[in-house]
């Protein structure tokens, strides 16, 4: 991103003097080409522009994940791709009925610039370099999950890596490209919430494991889940996500055995 261009937005991201390119790199996902920079007191930010490229990739996966596992099956569920200015209203409803995240210094239609905070890390880093709050973290993040959908707003697209875990403790959701909505929305935003993390735990770091199990267990079979979501619905979802991936194999646990073991678990009374 030219220095022109930069300098145009600074004022209005709160930034000082001229804006470099830090020589700090992130991972790139296929819907956004994200860099972070930084200007002249050192505050470091990230600019997140669309990658039109990557989304002709990843949009045909994404929607063949969902129909694979049930949620396009019923036509009044739907998924779609918020834009820029979606995702920053979406992150407003949330923080409006207390939900933590992370609110953008800017957005426009075609670019959007976040904070970038040091020493941080997402849910799935923390089971995956043994942060000992990984399991308080993982409770933390369904409770808030449920509450978002209790007040009425859907997140989407919840898989361990768009949650964040700040220098000061602090959690925070990130990431609002993908949108789901429909009837079945909140039972499919929880379940594969459950396959995504097990998934990455399990390739990861296995010894965590039936930690985790005891943590999802306890979430799932609580009063407040059976009593707020159509439980079945949400059981049939989980079973669903094994299912698909287990025959499907993209995100197939090491053994069928093992993926059979924990799912069983986790679901039995």
């Amino acid at each position: 991103m030219i220095k022109e261009f930069m300098d145009t937005i600074k004022n209005r991201a709160g930034l000082q003097g001229p804006i470099i390119k830090s020589e700090r790199t992130l991972f790139q996902g296929n819907f956004n080409h994200t860099e972070i920079y930084k200007d002249s007191l050192n505050n470091e930010f990230i600019v997140r522009r669309m990658n039109p490229e990557g989304r002709l990739v990843e949009i045909p996966r994404i929607e063949a994940e969902y129909k694979g596992v049930g949620f396009l099956s019923n036509p009044n569920n739907s998924v779609f791709y918020r834009t820029y200015l979606q995702q920053a209203k979406t992150a407003h409803d949330l923080q409006e009925v207390g939900i933590p995240v992370i609110m953008p210094r800017v957005t426009t239609e075609n670019f959007q610039i976040i904070d970038f905070f040091h020493n941080s890390m997402n849910l799935t880093e923390s089971w995956l370099h043994n942060h000992p709050k990984a399991s308080e973290y993982t409770t933390l993040m369904l409770d808030e999950l449920r509450n978002a959908h209790k007040k009425g707003v859907l997140l989407g697209d919840r898989r361990g890596g768009n949650e964040l875990i700040l220098e000061n403790g602090t959690f925070k959701f990130i990431d609002f490209d993908i949108g789901i909505a429909g009837p079945e929305a909140r039972e499919f935003d929880v379940a594969g919430f459950f396959y995504f993390i097990a998934h990455k735990v399990h390739i990861g770091n296995n010894e965590r494991l039936p930690e985790l199990l005891i943590t999802l267990r306890k979430f799932l079979h609580s009063d407040e889940v059976k009593n707020n979501y159509n439980w079945p619905l949400l059981i049939s979802y989980i079973k669903r996500y094994y299912n698909y991936f287990e025959n499907d194999g993209f995100y197939r646990f090491d053994t069928s055995d093992q993926n059979k073991r924990f799912v069983t678990a986790l679901l039995e009374e």
